[in-house]
């Protein structure tokens, strides 16, 4: 990269905006049964996604513009900066000028951010000595359960993958990490978890309406993904048709109570 600076931050997690917190964790606390890691009862809550990701609820009547009525806004990837000034002034130089810090420095910093196709992402920095930071903190550095999944990612559907590919390596440093031709693209940067692009149009399981404003979704890998099916199914949260396709992959998706998408997956022989 030609400036050569590195950015302080890391992905941390996925955001699903709900219109109720508490029915968003009775779905995934009491259905999926992913540990509660922190919450702020009404407001938002971060949640183990299986010990492969974390997931973050937060309530709609956060985000500006919302009104009651509305649709929830699509997912959200998240990064965690430790010097968010810093980081933005490396994005502007590499031509993101949008990357502009807000909030308050005694609570929080943030940036919102668009990719080449509109898709949001935010950055944001916690005050030093956070309580809900310092949670998280102490349940990662913690015995956390035993992990449920292989591999979790973030995976946008993009129109153009090429471009997209170039964006996220040149403005963010991301490396790649995984390849299958020009339809996925998986990417790692520092040492956080998995991300991904996947070509909208080669996508195996589209539907037959596009929808370009929730094409961000959570994508979990299985080690026994005919139990997991059961599993939830026998939980009540009601996923979606289990599928194989002819070279092995495994699939089923399944909503949450405000419509975010999640696909399981798993290649069998």
């Amino acid at each position: 990269m030609a400036d050569q600076k590195d950015l302080k931050m890391n992905i941390i997690e996925i955001l699903h905006y709900t219109n109720d917190v508490e029915k968003s964790l009775e779905f995934y606390h009491g259905k999926l049964g992913w540990p509660i890691v922190w919450q702020s009862p009404g407001n938002m809550a971060t949640i183990d996604a299986g010990g492969v990701y974390q997931l973050t609820i937060v309530a709609t009547k956060w985000v500006d513009g919302w009104e009651t009525g509305m649709p929830v806004p699509p997912p959200k990837l998240a990064f965690q900066s430790l010097d968010l000034n810093s980081d933005a002034e490396v994005l502007r130089e590499r031509g993101l000028s949008d990357a502009t810090v807000a909030g308050v420095p005694e609570e929080m910093l943030y940036t919102d951010l668009s990719g080449p196709e509109g898709i949001k992402i935010m950055i944001w920095q916690d005050a030093t000595g956070n309580p809900a930071t310092q949670v998280v903190e102490e349940y990662n550095a913690g015995r956390k359960p035993d992990p449920i999944y292989k591999r979790g990612e973030c995976v946008f559907f993009v129109n153009d993958i090429l471009s997209n590919k170039e964006f996220y390596t040149s403005k963010f440093g991301f490396g790649i990490t995984e390849q299958h031709g020009d339809v996925f693209y998986g990417m790692a940067i520092n040492d956080g978890p998995f991300f991904g692009i996947y070509d909208w149009t080669k996508w195996w399981d589209k539907p037959e309406t596009d929808t370009p404003d929730a094409r961000t979704r959570l994508f979990i890998e299985c080690t026994d993904i005919e139990e997991e099916y059961s599993r939830i199914k026998d939980s009540g949260a009601a996923p979606g048709e289990f599928k194989k396709a002819d070279d092995g992959l495994n699939w089923f998706s399944l909503d949450d109570p405000d419509g975010n998408t999640m696909t399981f997956w798993q290649f069998k022989s």
